[in-house]
């Protein structure tokens, strides 16, 4: 009975610092799990060695449109951004920046209304997400941009190829768009001539358009419905 009573405290002790060490690791992929449907494929750290070798924007879509539908065969992580600080970590600008130039290349390509170009959105949020695939090694960078526009009581959120700021994907909340603009296939249209991609109309209806683009074999969809506009693949 001494020797239980000694090696008592130990394991409890043991047991305590165990539960310490898994604790944050279950609460992790619990989160993640609610907020994004997925498991972190890597940490932070590993993910940081991505492979570098230049994609093309084909293959940037064909990546994104692979983690969509199956995240098994594509490695990913995420890293909020410091939206708060003026400037980019990478030197190149603020974040306020970046969305604007995003927002005048849709605006003057008739993607969204043209009341978006009247006042300079402010970028309330945002996040990095690096994509690699398990099998080419071909990797990818995305900049998703949370923006608002106080005035007008509307939102738009961005996601851009990370090289090029050019938007990939795009979901905006804003009173009246669908009347301010034109049917889901002339939007998507307007949409894939910023890519500088051909696309094929699949599919049309009042509120939605599928298209198909050749190039790398991607499918999106354009939902034109009352206040929102969504483009996504």
């Amino acid at each position: 009975m001494k020797g239980k009573k000694t090696w008592l405290p130990v394991g409890l002790t043991c047991l305590v610092v165990l539960g310490a060490m898994l604790l944050p690791q279950s609460v992790s992929r619990a989160r993640d799990a609610r907020l994004l449907g997925r498991v972190h494929a890597e940490a932070m750290e590993v993910a940081g060695g991505l492979p570098t070798r230049p994609a093309s924007l084909e293959e940037k879509l064909t990546l994104l449109g692979i983690w969509s539908r199956d995240n098994s065969a594509v490695s990913y992580f995420t890293q909020d951004l410091m939206v708060e600080t003026e400037e980019r970590e990478d030197g190149a600008g603020s974040w306020d920046q970046a969305a604007v130039a995003a927002v005048e290349s849709l605006v003057e390509a008739g993607v969204v209304p043209e009341e978006l170009g009247t006042e300079p959105p402010v970028v309330a949020g945002g996040e990095r997400m690096l994509l690699r695939s398990q099998s080419s090694g071909v990797s990818a960078s995305f900049l998703s941009l949370w923006c608002s526009y106080d005035r007008f009581g509307g939102s738009l959120d961005l996601v851009l190829d990370e090289d090029t700021g050019t938007v990939v994907q795009l979901y905006l909340s804003w009173p009246g768009a669908s009347q301010l603009l034109p049917s889901p296939g002339g939007v998507g249209e307007a949409f894939f001539e910023t890519l500088d991609l051909e696309a094929e109309l699949l599919e049309e209806g009042k509120r939605t358009a599928i298209f198909l683009l050749p190039a790398c074999a991607v499918q999106y969809e354009v939902l034109l419905e009352r206040d929102i506009l969504w483009i996504n693949s």
